[in-house]
């Protein structure tokens, strides 16, 4: 009797948070000479899950030295810097609970520098995505 009454009270937690969640996937995208980036997140109520990509235009399996990558124009500000990445794809996890969550109208502004010479700056701009 007790493992029916957890069952069926798991069962009315799991349904009452997903129909509470309310949550919209976004993806955000924009694209600099040689970058593209993109940001996909899903946001509801004031949780959010979401990954920034970055994507070397140029292709192969190059390795960057001092690579720097900052966003701005969110409700937070990824910072992420390494001092030698190999590899054309740059990932950024971002999640929060309790946080205002990301809206269609924001804008990330993006600046990249690697190897101590380079340094471009874009914007990722939303695009409702379900």
């Amino acid at each position: 009797m007790i493992k029916v009454l957890i069952t069926i009270c798991s069962l009315m937690v799991i349904s009452m948070l997903t129909a509470c969640n309310g949550g919209q996937s976004l993806l955000f995208t924009g694209e600099s000479n040689h970058w593209k980036g993109a940001y996909t997140t899903n946001a509801g109520g004031n949780n959010e899950d979401g990954t920034f990509t970055f994507t070397f235009n140029d292709g192969g399996k190059p390795t960057f030295k001092n690579l720097e990558v900052d966003v701005s124009g969110g409700n937070g500000h990824p910072v992420l810097k390494e001092d030698s990445h190999t590899g054309s794809t740059i990932k950024i996890n971002e999640s929060g609970s309790g946080i205002a969550t990301t809206k269609a109208s924001t804008v990330f502004n993006v600046t990249i520098k690697w190897d101590n010479k380079y340094k471009e700056t874009f914007s990722l701009k939303s695009k409702k995505h379900n």
